[in-house]
């Protein structure tokens, strides 16, 4: 039997659970990071100590073992259209569907999955614009780049670091439209304060960074948010509307995003290291 798109990605991710599921039963009990994480998780979001319980083991299944499982191929990368058929597609179809555009940025978010939507995203630029387009990396995580999961990014796209040079390269890119498409990771969760925006209906002493998005506003160079996260039945990866004209109101609607992402998946978050300083220098003042 010959199977359909859905499928061949179905079973493509059953086995990359079942892989995790194996390697967490042989590592019972959380880890330290994932424990600190999990407390950090439970006080912001005013979660129950048994609702904290469980959610650790299942931030470690996301966090550690499931990405542990997908760095051990790099093919889970390279060959990621013909693993994930489904979701290339819809990745594919919305980088299409924006292609008349001189100028565009698409914005993703710090969950476990977005490795993955980086190998679907910048395979999809290539395929609908027949170049290279350019992914904005953070200066600490430009080491992963040169490692047996990460070295396909730089094959496949410009990498600019967060170093100052490589701000300089951004920012000469924008203004003179050199850089047509680019990959950024919406910075958060922080302490909120100048130069971040509050998830206000969420937890207001959380935040997100606002001032590369503001840029991009003041350019009138429009940011197409991609959300992405995994589900029981596999990846869920959805486009979000475009956000051009409104600075305000697409800082908004990004603080949206991230709000509801955080209620429905906040053991993907990736980033609780960062609030959890957040929340060291609040109780230090």
């Amino acid at each position: 039997m010959t199977l359909d798109s859905a499928g061949v990605e179905a079973c493509t991710i059953d086995a990359w659970y079942a892989a995790a599921r194996l390697q967490q039963s042989r590592h019972p009990g959380p880890m330290r990071l994932i424990a600190e994480n999990v407390r950090t998780m439970a006080e912001y979001l005013v979660m129950t100590p048994a609702a904290a319980e469980a959610a650790a083991e299942s931030m470690a299944f996301w966090q550690m073992f499931l990405p542990s499982v997908l760095g051990g191929d790099p093919a889970n990368f390279t060959g990621v259209r013909t693993r994930l058929p489904r979701s290339f597609g819809v990745v594919r179809d919305g980088v299409a569907r924006v292609a008349s555009h001189r100028q565009l940025v698409f914005g993703a978010f710090h969950m476990t999955a977005f490795p993955l939507v980086a190998a679907m995203l910048i395979p999809a630029v290539f395929d609908v614009h027949g170049e290279r387009g350019h992914v904005l990396v953070a200066q600490r995580n430009m080491a992963w780049l040169r490692t047996n999961s990460g070295r396909w990014v730089q094959e496949l796209a410009d990498v600019i670091s967060t170093d100052w040079r490589g701000l300089r390269q951004l920012q000469a890119g924008l203004r003179d439209g050199s850089i047509r498409r680019l990959l950024i990771l919406v910075d958060g969760p922080h302490r909120p304060g100048p130069g971040t925006h509050p998830l206000t209906s969420l937890a207001p002493t959380l935040g997100f960074k606002t001032a590369l998005l503001h840029q991009l506003f003041r350019m009138h160079i429009p940011v197409l948010p991609l959300t992405h996260a995994w589900g029981a039945n596999g990846l869920e990866v959805e486009w979000q509307p475009l956000l051009a004209d409104d600075p305000d109101a697409g800082i908004v609607t990004t603080a949206g995003l991230i709000e509801s992402l955080l209620r429905r998946h906040p053991e993907q978050w990736l980033n609780w290291a960062a609030a959890r300083a957040a929340l060291a220098a609040t109780s230090a003042t």
